[in-house]
């Protein structure tokens, strides 16, 4: 998506934004322990967090309450049934809560890619063409339409990175700068009944029926649970590629269920780049920390893999059928 596209206006349902949050605070149970902010403005931070790494960065307004009054009155305010957000605010509701807020609901089958290390485009279904007519019933081919793996946009580092516990002085003096990028990343998709014709191996520089890749090697780890490794070709050490018209296997699912596709990475394949501003310098073990907290901010309050609980997912995509 471009960004003209992530930053429009679209009509929300009040009463599923309000369900939103409702399934935020379960998903938390309550408010952090040592903060002093109730879970409406927490909930308004995360929405922020969520949006920090995005291409367009953080709207000054994201016109989501912040305060437990206003909540209560979108409560009662049964004759005012619509606002407005912003595209991408509502993406990183989605990827908060897993509720989709548009009055279409037409986020389903929207690509959900809350920072821009991994961009997944649509991802279809259609009909398996080469199977008989017995074996082809209720047998799609998987088809990605695009996948990026990129380097991010500069993100602020200040003291306040250094230290475990930081003052809130040390919070607002800038030290240098931070991008990220990932050394690898997991490709998987989930929901299927049954998996067949695998890629199992898709070179980089590969154009075939199979897809295109450039500078990206994609290698399948479980046939069994739909994995496929992404990884950049030697000597690169991160993953700055892309991948086109990916065809990852041949699957059936339920009519009534939902299929996801997405991308999911460990901690440690997340490489955050550091640069100090002129004068500033760290001791080991205070980069040590750095380089931590860096790598939980992009993760923090990522949904983790159902199938591989030490993996964030960073990005996905409901399967659209056709």
């Amino acid at each position: 998506m471009d960004a003209d596209d992530s930053s429009r206006m679209v009509e929300v349902d009040r009463s599923r934004l309000i369900t939103a949050y409702g399934e935020w605070q379960r998903r938390r149970e309550r408010a952090d322990e040592y903060s002093s902010k109730h879970s409406d403005k927490l909930f308004v931070d995360e929405i922020r967090r969520v949006l920090e790494l995005s291409r367009n960065g953080v709207p000054t307004r994201l016109g989501i309450p912040a305060s437990r009054s206003t909540w209560s009155t979108w409560r009662k305010q049964t004759d005012k049934p619509l606002t407005k957000l912003r595209l991408d605010v509502c993406r990183a509701v989605l990827s908060l809560t897993g509720e989709d807020v548009t009055v279409n609901g037409f986020l389903m089958y929207s690509p959900v890619n809350p920072t821009d290390l991994v961009e997944i485009g649509e991802v279809e279904a259609t009909p398996n063409q080469e199977a008989s007519t017995s074996s082809a019933k209720g047998k799609f081919d998987l088809r990605v339409a695009t996948l990026v793996f990129r380097m991010t946009s500069s993100v602020e580092v200040n003291l306040g990175h250094t230290v475990k516990n930081p003052t809130p002085h040390q919070k607002s003096v800038r030290i240098g700068s931070a991008r990220y990028v990932l050394k690898e990343a997991t490709i998987f998709a989930e929901n299927y009944r049954y998996l067949e014709d695998v890629t199992k191996h898709l070179p980089s520089g590969s154009n075939s029926k199979l897809g295109k890749s450039t500078e990206v090697e994609l290698i399948v780890e479980s046939e069994q649970f739909a994995r496929w490794r992404a990884q950049p070709p030697y000597p690169r050490e991160a993953l700055q590629a892309r991948l086109e018209e990916l065809k990852l296997c041949s699957a059936g699912f339920k009519p009534d269920e939902e299929m996801m596709v997405g991308v999911n990475v460990a901690k440690e394949e997340i490489q955050p780049i550091i640069e100090l501003d002129r004068g500033e310098k760290l001791s080991n073990s205070s980069f040590q920390v750095t380089r931590t907290k860096l790598i939980e901010q992009v993760l923090r309050h990522r949904a983790m893999d159902r199938r591989e609980t030490e993996k964030y997912v960073v990005s996905s995509v409901g399967v659209k059928r056709t």
